[in-house]
C-alpha cells in the first residue's frame, strides 16, 4: 500500500472517470475539480490485492488497519 501525493492522487481518481470517452467540456472540468478537492480533502492510497476473489478473511479489516493515518 502506497500513499499518494495529492498530485498522483488526482491523476489516479481522473483515470477511473464513469464516463470515459465523454468530450463535453463543462461536466468534465467539474470533474476534475471534483477530484482535485477529493484529493485534498481525504488521503488516497494505492493497494494493489494480489489475488482474489475470493479474499482472505480479514482482509478488510487489514486494509482499514492499514488506511490508519500513523500507518500510511
Amino acid at each position: 500500500m502506497e500513499r499518494l501525493s495529492l498530485v498522483q492522487a488526482s491523476f489516479h481518481l481522473n483515470g477511473f472517470a464513469r464516463a470515459i470517452g465523454w468530450q463535453v467540456e463543462g461536466p468534465l472540468r467539474r470533474q476534475f475539480e471534483w477530484f482535485g478537492e477529493l484529493a485534498q480533502r481525504v488521503p488516497v492510497a494505492k493497494l494493489t490485492v494480489p489475488w482474489g476473489p475470493p479474499f482472505a478473511p480479514g482482509l478488510a479489516a487489514q486494509i482499514w488497519d492499514r488506511l490508519q493515518p500513523r500507518k500510511l
